[in-house]
């Protein structure tokens, strides 16, 4: 059982032993290098946001080599879950990264 889920790229089953056996936890899916990257990036943005709080989307796709659309799209996010603001306007405003609660 255990060389199918390693075969398959799947996170390794939990069993625990009760009392009349045993339980097996399973975990839905398996890490992909895509949502890591997805992870990865968030913070990258975050942390583009925090030092240089001036950048504009441009420069965030620039520096991390994606489209203006997809900037766009994480900022948005990041500013829904609280985790971003934009203080100002567009042009002469700034970002302002949030703490995580």
């Amino acid at each position: 059982v255990l060389d199918l889920f390693r075969e398959r790229g799947l996170n390794r089953p939990q069993f625990r032993e009760l009392q009349n056996g045993f339980d097996v936890v399973v975990f839905s899916g398996k890490t992909t290098q895509k949502t890591t990257q997805k992870k990865s990036l968030r913070d990258r943005i975050l942390a583009i946001a925090k030092n240089k709080s001036h950048a504009t989307r441009t420069e965030f796709a620039l520096e991390l080599g994606i489209s203006e659309n997809t900037v766009k799209e994480y900022l948005a996010k990041l500013k829904l879950e609280g985790l971003l603001e934009r203080i100002g306007p567009d042009k002469g405003g700034y970002w302002k990264v949030k703490d995580r609660k």
